[in-house]
């Protein structure tokens, strides 16, 4: 299947990854305030229940979902998913942790990776 959601991404990401994506939209910022910001705008928009997915591949990634989940909890939002994916996973991997995920019924979805492996 394929997901075509908007998706952001630290504006300092190279060129070669917005080619061929003309839904990915560059932010400036540290990862932990680009995630805060995005966490702030699914409240101000009416979400209450969040999920956050981090690709495993790197400590960063990790770090920073845990961080969301701290900030979102600080936002007053609820963290309904927290999970994360492997750099080797296929489809059939993304579209069962996807599945698990809506299982969970988020309200907003916040992927604390940084492009190119943020391909959720």
């Amino acid at each position: 299947a394929a997901y075509r959601l908007p998706a952001l991404t630290p504006e300092q990401a190279p060129d070669a990854a917005y080619r061929g994506r003309p839904m990915l939209f560059g932010v400036a910022g540290s990862p932990e305030d680009t995630q805060y910001e995005f966490l702030l705008r699914a409240k101000m928009q009416g979400a209450s229940r969040v999920a956050l997915l981090a690709n495993s591949g790197t400590s960063l990634n990790v770090a920073v979902c845990a961080a969301a989940a701290q900030q979102a909890t600080s936002l007053g939002l609820q963290v309904v998913y927290q999970g994360t994916y492997a750099n080797t996973a296929d489809q059939a991997e993304h579209d069962a942790l996807v599945a698990d995920m809506m299982l969970a019924r988020p309200e907003a979805l916040v992927g604390c990776s940084l492009d190119p492996d943020s391909l959720l």
